[in-house]
């Protein structure tokens, strides 16, 4: 599991989501899920070193795309 004060700093320098985050772990295991709540609410999933290859990555992300414009 990541340690969630750097995580937090990580969000902070890379993304513009504000300086108010809440970060939740949810699933600790290959990967880890976290809950990152700013004035929006969003998914992490960090994957552990070589657990899935980047087409295997994109895959799931295009999943979870069509997954959501089709209300699933």
């Amino acid at each position: 599991m990541v340690n969630i004060t750097y995580l937090y700093n990580w969000l902070r320098e890379n993304f513009e989501i504000g300086s108010s985050i809440v970060i939740t772990p949810l699933r600790a295991y290959t990967n880890d899920v976290y809950k990152v709540e700013t004035d929006k609410k969003y998914l992490l999933k960090i994957y552990g070193k070589n657990w899935r290859t980047k087409d295997e990555i994109l895959f799931e992300v295009d999943l979870l795309d069509f997954q959501k414009s089709n209300k699933v």
